[in-house]
């Protein structure tokens, strides 16, 4: 991993919020992007959502840290995702936010 490179967007001072079915992304009740979590039959499936490296993100409150990094496996920008102490993780960690692959679309997460 490379040294983090410092953002001037305070990504605080936004609500975005995520639709762990539909990949939906909103930013402050506005449609801003789609994506998806999860890998595999995992990718957007709630149900799997307790499984280690393959279901999408636990529902629940999450705040983007910072500063923005660059990695190896995901490229640049990769947003770090911690959750809040009531967010039921099922004993999974190390949530991201990033880009999806340019070599292979629709696989950049791991679950």
């Amino acid at each position: 991993m490379s040294t983090p490179k410092t953002s001037t967007t305070d990504l605080n001072a936004f609500a975005w919020t995520y639709a762990q079915q539909s990949g939906d992304l909103e930013q402050d009740g506005r449609s801003v992007a789609t994506g998806y979590s999860g890998a595999n039959q995992g990718k957007n499936n709630p149900a799997l959502q307790n499984v280690p490296n393959v279901g999408p993100i636990p529902c629940g409150r999450w705040t983007i840290t910072g500063p923005p990094v660059d990695t190896q496996d995901h490229g640049p920008y990769v947003l770090r995702l911690e959750p809040a102490a009531e967010t039921q993780t099922h004993a999974r960690a190390g949530f991201l936010i990033h880009g999806d692959s340019k070599a292979s679309p629709g696989t950049a997460s791991h679950g």
